[in-house]
């Protein structure tokens, strides 16, 4: 899944208009193969990525437009009207839906918003054994929507001695602000369309997930199996989360998470918990510290011991004078000392992208390289290659 970033609204020097990607490790898809096409009747075109292949359709403003071209070049996309790439917002949520945006801050200068859905994709594994190219895994086909976006149901067929088989639909229902209200899978067993798994889900009025309701296809009917509960605070800050199971024919609490806050709303502290269906006991917790300009500068993780918590790692958050993250070193607790375990170093291009990610551990009192990542991107700071 792909999230938006977050702008910070912030004066200083070190902020542009593009400083949104501050303290995030980049996010985008794999590098398409440049496409162009003009509009028809169906407004369809066909785009390859290097191991996803996959063919989409456009609506602009939830109508087909017959004068309407769009360019994909490296995940770009690009209206008639000369519209800058880096104007979009992308986002694929957890109906895997791609929706593109433009800022508020340049609405004004583009009237048209552009939503793109897949029709298809393809997804290929690399031949290990032979090590001679990608072979056909599976394919998500028959996708289906609503208004807007809202994917309605997909197929999903597998490669198997070559023709695709039949393996599993899924199928999606919306409540009136397009939040996601089900998720069910049905299994092709066979030759027949069998009910497998449903996930039911529940929000508050400001669309905050106040429950994930799981069940199971059991005897023709769906049978409950567990539950996730959310609740927030004022500032919908989430303030626990609980996992129930089912049994007794009722629901019973068995673990949970509670999250506290100061009052800048970050957050300091968060205790784990499990019960017994009678009593809630420690297991874990982490606190957070943080400076002057709510930049988190430490992490401790405890473990609970009977009566009393004990240390057990530590982290620690180290940022440019642009307030953005480029290092931070964790270390365990042994013998009663810190002891250093890791360290991780970022840094990014004159954008704030992360451009080179670094990861070292501790040995024999030397920082040895464990593994490293370098990513580039182009002037519409989406990414090129990894």
């Amino acid at each position: 899944h792909f999230y938006p970033t977050m702008i910070s609204p912030s004066t200083d020097l070190c902020s542009s208009e593009i400083n949104y990607n501050k303290n995030k490790v980049a996010k985008e898809p794999s590098k398409f193969i440049r496409i162009h096409f003009k509009s028809n009747d169906t407004m369809k075109a066909t785009s390859v990525l290097v191991i996803l292949i996959f063919s989409i359709h456009f609506l602009v403003q939830g109508q087909q437009s017959a004068n309407f071209a769009i360019q994909i070049t490296q995940n770009q996309l690009i209206s008639n009207e000369g519209i800058p790439v880096s104007t979009l917002q992308k986002q694929i949520d957890k109906n895997f839906r791609l929706r593109t945006g433009l800022s508020d801050a340049r609405k004004a200068n583009f009237q048209t918003d552009v939503y793109q859905r897949f029709d298809s994709t393809y997804n290929y594994r690399w031949d290990t054994q032979q090590n001679t190219g990608w072979l056909l895994g599976y394919k998500h086909i028959d996708m289906i929507y609503g208004a807007g976006t809202n994917l309605l149901s997909e197929l999903v067929q597998v490669w198997n001695s070559g023709e695709w088989l039949n393996s599993v639909i899924y199928n999606y229902t919306y409540d009136a602000s397009d939040n996601l209200s089900s998720y069910t899978i049905l299994l092709f067993i066979n030759g027949i369309w069998t009910n497998y798994h449903q996930t039911l889900y529940t929000y508050d009025a400001l669309n905050n997930l106040t429950g994930d309701n799981f069940r199971v296809w059991r005897n023709n009917e769906w049978k409950e199996s567990s539950k996730f509960v959310y609740v927030y605070n004022s500032d919908n800050n989430i303030t626990s989360q609980t996992f129930n199971t089912w049994f007794n024919n009722q629901w019973n609490g068995y673990q949970r998470i509670i999250y506290s806050y100061d009052s800048n709303k970050n957050l300091i502290n968060e205790l784990y918990q499990t019960s017994d269906y009678t009593n809630w006991g420690n297991t874990l917790q982490f606190t957070n510290s943080y400076d002057s300009i709510n930049n988190r500068i430490s992490r401790l993780e405890e473990n609970w011991n009977i009566t009393s918590w004990l240390k057990y790692m530590q982290y620690s958050y180290v940022y440019d004078t642009c307030n953005i993250l480029s290092g931070e070193i964790s270390q365990k607790w042994i013998n009663a000392d810190w002891q250093n375990s890791g360290y991780i170093s970022y840094s990014y291009d004159e954008n704030d992208n992360l451009d080179h990610y670094l990861s070292q551990l501790w040995y024999d009192s030397v920082w040895i390289n464990n593994t490293q990542l370098n990513t580039t991107y182009n002037p519409d700071n989406f990414v090129t290659e990894r």
